[in-house]
């Protein structure tokens, strides 16, 4: 799921887009926190979509999804610890 502009797409691995009539706040509610994690302010991604993981600058981490997403993804610095356990299955 991703926010644009006040608008909520779902992203699927087929590579459609789909309009979602939800804030990602409500979408939220509705997800299972095993497997969807709120990357940032504009996305959460499902386990299985994640591609990459790779160091970026100051302790953040950056992500790559499938199907890719044209902006980059990073995960604060305050947040990456959380997101690892979160990968780990913690």
């Amino acid at each position: 799921f991703i926010a644009q502009s006040r608008t909520s797409y779902l992203y699927t691995k087929d590579k459609n887009r789909y309009i979602v009539d939800y804030s990602l706040d409500l979408i939220s509610k509705q997800l299972d926190p095993r497997h969807f994690y709120r990357l940032s302010r504009e996305c959460y991604a499902r386990f299985d979509s994640i591609k990459d993981i790779s160091k970026y600058i100051k302790g953040r981490i950056k992500i790559t999804l499938e199907p890719e997403y044209e902006s980059d993804i990073i995960i604060s610095q305050e947040r990456a610890s959380e997101f690892l356990r979160w990968i780990d299955g913690e």
